[in-house]
């Protein structure tokens, strides 16, 4: 894939490993407890990939939690060196679970029809997707943004994450709006639609619109006119920026290549609305 999206070939062989673990879920527990210090006694294969895209997702702990699954795993794949165009969940509500008896079974179906279908792109398995689509997406702690974003973890070319950014991104640049709550037939639709009309593969579709926010023009393209000696006279204006603005700039400063308030709170601490509170009243 060139530059960037080194994740995508671990996190497809991390996916097709899983099949064999349906009937073997106290293996994964275990592997999520040496984790996260946390004991399981079930475990489903999108809760499982939610545990390093949600629960875990600043970069050190992303790659720490990658890096024992590969070795429990005893996959012959590197561990990715970027993490771009990878939405994550909620780290409050990391776990696809509604406490319902069936639920675990459904997003184990789900999961392996999933993969048959990107793998194989028959239409019974196509069918198949769509009905267990929408059974799982009726479940409790289950929505548009978290059930695609799991598809797309762990086939990144066949499926694409439907979070807020992605759905501003493809109605503003590509003029394709997206129905919530998404079924299951109309979901599979619009990936033919957007692979259609964007030309791109599903990864830099997710980057571009996390870069942007979802918003069009990119930054590149947009000069507000303020110079650096403006900047310097702004930021200097305690009236202007709060010494909490100026503390939560130089953390961002600091990943030049952008990061969440939540990473950010990983990595500096103060919570992320300290991050997001300031930033924002600072713009």
């Amino acid at each position: 894939m060139g530059n960037g999206f080194s994740w995508v070939p671990t996190y497809e062989a991390i996916a097709s490993e899983l099949l064999a673990y349906e009937h073997r879920q106290d293996e994964l527990c275990d592997i999520v407890e040496s984790i996260l210090d946390e004991p399981f006694s079930e475990m489903d294969p999108f809760t499982f990939f939610s545990m390093f895209n949600g629960k875990r997702k600043s970069t050190p702990k992303r790659i720490e939690a990658v890096d024992t699954i590969i070795r429990r795993f005893g996959l012959d794949v590197a561990v990715p060196s970027d993490f771009d165009g990878i939405p994550v969940t909620n780290p409050l509500r990391w776990r696809f679970w509604d406490g319902e008896a069936d639920t675990i079974r459904h997003n184990w179906e789900l999961f392996k029809a999933a993969l048959a279908y990107a793998d194989k792109g028959d239409e019974g398995a196509r069918a198949e997707v769509e009905y267990l689509f929408d059974t799982v997406h009726n479940q409790g702690n289950v929505g548009d943004a978290n059930l695609t974003m799991a598809l797309y973890w762990a086939r990144p070319h066949a499926f694409l994450p439907l979070d807020s950014n992605t759905r501003t991104y493809l109605r503003n640049r590509y003029g394709i709006n997206v129905t919530t709550p998404v079924k299951g037939d109309a979901y599979l639709k619009l990936l033919t639609d957007v692979r259609d009309e964007a030309g791109k593969v599903f990864p830099a579709i997710s980057h571009e619109a996390w870069e942007l926010g979802g918003w069009i023009p990119a930054p590149s393209e947009y000069d507000p006119a303020i110079s650096a000696d403006t900047w310097e006279s702004l930021l200097t204006d305690r009236e202007f920026a709060s010494e909490n603005a100026l503390i939560a700039l130089r953390c961002l400063a600091e990943h030049p290549n952008g990061i969440t308030c939540a990473e950010l709170d990983d990595d500096y601490g103060r919570g992320t609305n300290f991050y997001n509170s300031n930033v924002s009243t600072l713009g």
